[in-house]
């Protein structure tokens, strides 16, 4: 049997299952998949939450700020996100979601960020441009 010599082996890796993610501006909410590998056997505590790119918090989008708990084993969390609906058309616009560990020291040393701590949501507009009549 072989001791573990690589820290992070060690630890629990929490990320988004992808860096970007598009959606239309009409499908209201969707659910965004966090997900967990290495370690296992551990509860772990992470927070998602959005800033903004083009895309503004209460106009294009309901602002995220929530924590997520993965018990022993858990492989997955979804955060939800809602997007605002206008009827004004513009070009597309992102946000963005960004993962932390909550600071609990007995719980930090055993959990690390994984390669895809940030997440890119991009709106796809879905109104037309409007005409001038002549």
């Amino acid at each position: 049997m072989h001791a573990i010599t690589d820290a992070a082996q060690q630890k629990a890796i929490v990320e988004f299952e992808a860096a970007t993610f598009s959606v239309p501006e009409n499908i209201g909410k969707f659910n965004v998949t966090v997900v967990r590998h290495g370690r296992m056997d551990n509860t772990v505590r992470v927070r998602v939450e959005s800033f903004d790119g083009s895309a503004k918090q209460g106009s294009d989008y309901t602002a995220v700020n929530e924590q997520l708990v993965f018990g022993p084993y858990a492989k997955e969390r979804d955060v939800t996100v809602k997007i605002i609906d206008d009827n004004q058309w513009e070009p597309d616009e992102e946000f963005f979601l960004r993962l932390s560990i909550v600071d609990e020291d007995f719980e930090r040393k055993d959990v690390t960020l994984g390669r895809l701590p940030i997440m890119e949501i991009v709106i796809l507009n879905d109104d037309e441009i409007g005409r001038a009549h002549v």
